[in-house]
């Protein structure tokens, strides 16, 4: 696959550009992840229950025929709808839409080609109905559709392939060197050590404050008040008299 290759020469050597546009790497691999990833095998094949056309009593199984909109069927998981093998061959129509303009049109008629053949391949199995495998191939393009439109198209969303580069390098770059400090940490015992007398340190600070706390003040001596009677300052309350 184009964009994982260009993605691992990117992490190997962050200081060279991608091989290919890097709105193209995340337009791949975004719908990669979700077409065929999370549509079809995590939401629909998982919670659909409508069971394969080998499992349904009129093809010699047990279950009963359920059509593409009921989701009440017999089949506990990896059911039928959508179909998953036909949602990733579908998924090529990403890749031909950033192909250059002139090749376009093409691109597009051999991924509808791939996708329909897989699809064909699946239903002659008696894996998938019809209706799986078209929904395979509409899903992934809503899909495709929505993604495109979101870092090509639409302004408020759109990003540019310098802007993905840029982030690629600074996060692997920024990867390096925090993996470089944790290993020159591990090897040199001088850094160990100055660590450990720092922790040291701290937690001696932090017991003196504790202490200083905790220990009780001394009692504050008994305020001196001047005597009306015998004109003395002397330390007693205003309660007391004077002798």
């Amino acid at each position: 696959m184009p964009a994982v290759v260009a993605l691992a020469f990117k992490l190997i050597r962050p200081q060279r550009p991608l091989l290919i546009p890097g709105r193209a790497v995340v337009l791949m691999l975004v719908t990669l992840a979700l077409a065929p990833g999370v549509v079809a095998n995590l939401v629909f094949k998982e919670h659909w229950g409508r069971p394969r056309p080998i499992d349904v009593t009129e093809f010699g199984g047990t279950e009963h025929f359920r059509p593409w909109w009921d989701p009440r069927g017999d089949c506990p998981k990896n059911c039928s709808f959508v179909a998953g093998e036909p949602s990733g061959a579908f998924w090529t129509l990403a890749p031909a839409a950033v192909v250059p303009p002139q090749w376009r049109a093409l691109a597009y008629g051999a991924a509808l080609t791939f996708g329909a053949a897989v699809g064909l391949l699946r239903m002659v199995a008696g894996a998938h109905f019809f209706s799986d495998v078209v929904f395979a191939g509409v899903f992934s393009f809503l899909v495709i559709w929505l993604v495109h439109g979101s870092l090509y198209r639409w302004g408020r969303t759109r990003i540019s392939d310098a802007a993905v580069d840029g982030v690629l390098e600074r996060m692997t770059m920024l990867q390096r060197a925090t993996l470089k400090r944790l290993r020159s940490g591990r090897r040199d015992p001088a850094s160990a050590e100055t660590r450990e007398a720092a922790g040291q340190r701290i937690a001696a600070a932090i017991s003196r404050s504790f202490l200083q706390r905790t220990v009780r003040a001394p009692p504050r001596p008994r305020r001196r008040s001047w005597c009306r009677r015998c004109r003395q300052a002397r330390p007693f309350r205003r309660a007391d008299r004077c002798p």
